[in-house]
């Protein structure tokens, strides 16, 4: 998702494991949503880009394996 914080800069938020989102939890937390699952990240950060790219395919993982198995495959084939 993305969308702002309370002083609207750009965030986008993340699905994440419960364990790690507690890791990551003081440093990226949830805007709006549940912190057991969710963190939050700004978009004009210095970040390491290994490090967000690490969260995206995490958070992409994740949602991924909940979808139906047809629905998978119909993302897969594209």
């Amino acid at each position: 998702m993305i969308g702002g914080d309370s002083e609207g800069k750009p965030i986008i938020t993340l699905k994440c494991e419960p364990k790690r989102a507690e890791e990551l939890r003081d440093t990226f937390p949830g805007y709006y949503m549940n912190k057991t699952h969710w963190n939050s990240i700004y978009l004009y950060s210095n970040l390491p880009t290994n490090l967000i790219e690490n969260l995206i395919r995490h958070s992409y993982d994740l949602v991924f394996e909940k979808l139906t198995k047809k629905v998978q495959k119909e993302i897969s084939m594209e």
